[in-house]
């Protein structure tokens, strides 16, 4: 490829002539010519590389927004993303779903939605990631992608397990436990049974003495293959995770007013007896 093609080809990232700029990437020191799986999973798991991961592992090239939007999904406990319509928001949360159910095994990730038709957008999305991408099919199997059945919607991934389900009026859906939560179309969802139940999946730890013993030795061995930097990195988003997202409603919906409150959380210096820096609006 000649310089005034790769100017061609960047021209996306907004930066002038690239074929000009003299930039070392900081992940080439970190893999040798000859990868091993350790070196691709270390790189893999670092949020500072977050283009990284797609490209290689999902066959996806994604733009600097989508990168950062990924970023703050990945290391936030509690983040928001609002987007309007075509701002991808599906695409970010079914990327988000998959790379946390591969990379934290174990993870119990529940995507929900005011029907099942909503979070089966966001199965339909993950879906086709997985019919594109076969280094993602070659690690899960080629016959374990998503599944769709009367019961509603399931990925196994390893050990890790992500549920579609719908909110309705609550009555199926009272007893799941999830470390992982994704609400989509949060303004179409009823707030009570958002703080009622919703927010219950995650109120109690989703695994039993055993299971965190078990992620404990994984964790351990990781450190020791892989680096305890990466891992840390990796296991930043302490404590259960619940992301909430949608298109923004009107001032009277209650989307409105969890909005405001994570913005007065963000800017609060944990004056309010929470952690701002858990917290992200995107």
């Amino acid at each position: 490829m000649n310089l005034n093609q790769e100017a061609l080809n960047n021209l996306y990232l907004e930066l002038g002539d690239t074929s000009k700029l003299n930039v070392i990437s900081p992940i080439d020191p970190l893999i040798s010519k000859d990868a091993t799986p350790e070196e691709l999973i270390r790189v893999g798991m670092d949020p500072r590389y977050v283009g990284f991961t797609p490209k290689h592992f999902l066959n996806m090239n994604l733009f600097p927004y989508q990168m950062a939007i990924l970023h703050e999904l990945w290391i936030k406990r509690l983040p928001m993303l609002l987007a309007t319509r075509g701002g991808s928001k599906t695409t970010m949360l079914a990327i988000t779903t998959i790379l946390k159910a591969l990379f934290l095994q174990g993870s119990k990730i529940v995507v929900a939605g005011a029907g099942l038709r909503q979070s089966g957008l966001v199965f339909e999305s993950m879906e086709n990631i997985w019919k594109n991408a076969p280094i993602l099919q070659d690690i899960c199997g080629s016959n374990n992608g998503p599944k769709r059945s009367v019961l509603g919607l399931r990925w196994d991934i390893g050990d890790s397990k992500i549920i579609g389900i719908p909110i309705g009026t609550d009555e199926k859906i009272r007893g799941l436990r999830a470390n992982i939560i994704i609400v989509d179309e949060f303004a179409s969802v009823n707030p009570d049974i958002f703080e009622v139940v919703i927010r219950g999946f995650a109120a109690v730890q989703s695994q039993n003495t055993f299971e965190k013993v078990r992620q404990e030795y994984i964790k351990r061995a990781l450190k020791e293959t892989i680096g305890s930097e990466s891992i840390e990195e990796a296991f930043s988003t302490k404590g259960n995770q619940i992301i909430l997202a949608g298109t923004a409603s009107y001032q009277f919906n209650h989307f409105y007013k969890y909005y405001q409150d994570y913005v007065r959380i963000i800017s609060s210096s944990s004056d309010l007896g929470v952690n701002p820096d858990d917290y992200a609006v995107i």
